[in-house]
């Protein structure tokens, strides 16, 4: 029996972890999976911004990804010195990867990776067939078709990315 989701993230970084908690803070939130081939979410890294870098409303789903807050910070070069009074905030592959596992429960599959990627459909390595209504695919630069990452829309045959040089459409 193939498994079905509402929504189907293939990749496990901060683009679909940002859309799997916003989707999970919707009033009824749908059936997400996420696959990832690693063993954990977010990879290595530490993503910072600005409380005005945000949308209005984001805060509160991204808010509990943060691992670290300040009230400002200092920009410091050889010759310059800058303190901005604006809230800054980071969030780490560590917590991201508490966080989103936490709100998705068994819809992370990790250590899974992808080896066909459709507009409703994703077959893992192992041959495992799931499906979705909406599969989103953020595996990273050079991983998806077109060398970058994209969305699958409703005609199986088209694949939409923005790359490394510029906007790509393929049919």
């Amino acid at each position: 029996m193939v498994a079905h989701y509402d929504y189907l993230l293939v990749g496990g970084g901060l683009q679909n972890a940002l859309i799997a908690m916003a989707l999970a803070a919707r009033e009824r939130p749908p059936a997400v999976a996420m696959v990832e081939r690693g063993g954990h979410l977010g990879g290595n890294h530490t993503w910072c911004f600005h409380a005005g870098d945000l949308p209005a409303g984001a805060g509160r789903w991204i808010d509990p990804l943060v691992a670290h807050r300040w009230a400002g910070h200092e920009v410091l070069f050889p010759t310059l010195r800058r303190r901005l009074d604006v809230p800054y905030a980071a969030i780490t592959s560590t917590r991201l990867d508490e966080v989103v596992r936490a709100r998705l429960g068994g819809g992370v599959l990790l250590g899974r990776a992808a080896r066909v990627v459709e507009a409703h459909r994703v077959v893992l390595e192992d041959g495992e067939e799931l499906a979705a209504d909406i599969v989103i695919e953020a595996r990273g630069p050079g991983r998806g078709p077109g060398g970058g990452c994209g969305y699958r829309s409703s005609s199986a045959s088209s694949w939409r990315s923005r790359g490394r040089t510029g906007s790509r459409s393929r049919s």
